[in-house]
């Protein structure tokens, strides 16, 4: 079955493609389990530079950006 998704998860992607999904699984984990960003190093940094509403919502857009390169590119894959 051909899909316009098909071209992204071609033979030569496929490793690079299956490790973006784990990292994307591993993204809603850590969503999953509320874990805090801010107490991170290199999170504290940028909650302070930044204020901590500018980074929660830079967090929340990673969030998203993950759910729709999963929704996007998972079906293709497991299809294979």
């Amino acid at each position: 079955m051909d899909s316009i998704l098909n071209v992204f998860t071609d033979t030569s992607n496929s490793a690079l493609t299956f490790t973006l999904l784990c990292l994307c699984v591993f993204r809603f984990y850590l969503e999953v389990i509320d874990f805090k960003f801010e107490k991170l190093p290199i999170g504290r940094v940028l909650a302070q530079a930044y204020g901590p509403d500018r980074f929660r919502s830079f967090h929340r857009y990673g969030f998203f950006l993950s759910l729709g390169y999963f929704l996007l590119f998972a079906p293709g894959y497991f299809l294979q």
